[in-house]
């Protein structure tokens, strides 16, 4: 038997944030090299939208930074122990 994982919602939710940090990556690499807070302020001056409604910080946006980075490199997961993996 195997204890935790995702269930469906969970694969559902992990694939939704994959989608909305897609969708962020061109605003991302425009801001590259500033940042988390400057980034943040630069996006709630443009108005976007995060994935919760509030605005940004720089917390979400170290997050969305994150999951666009462990989607780089072939779809490889670079885990923060060093660790590799392939899509979930």
């Amino acid at each position: 038997m195997k204890l935790g994982g995702l269930n469906a919602k969970g694969i559902k939710n992990r694939d939704e944030a994959k989608e909305r940090a897609e969708a962020l990556r061109p605003l991302f690499a425009e801001l590259a090299g500033m940042s988390a807070r400057k980034i943040a302020a630069a996006l709630n001056d443009r108005n976007v939208p995060t994935p919760n409604g509030g605005p940004w910080s720089a917390v979400t946006v170290i997050r969305v930074q994150r999951r666009l980075e462990a989607w780089t490199w072939g779809k490889l997961r670079i885990c923060r122990d060093g660790a590799i993996g392939g899509p979930d």
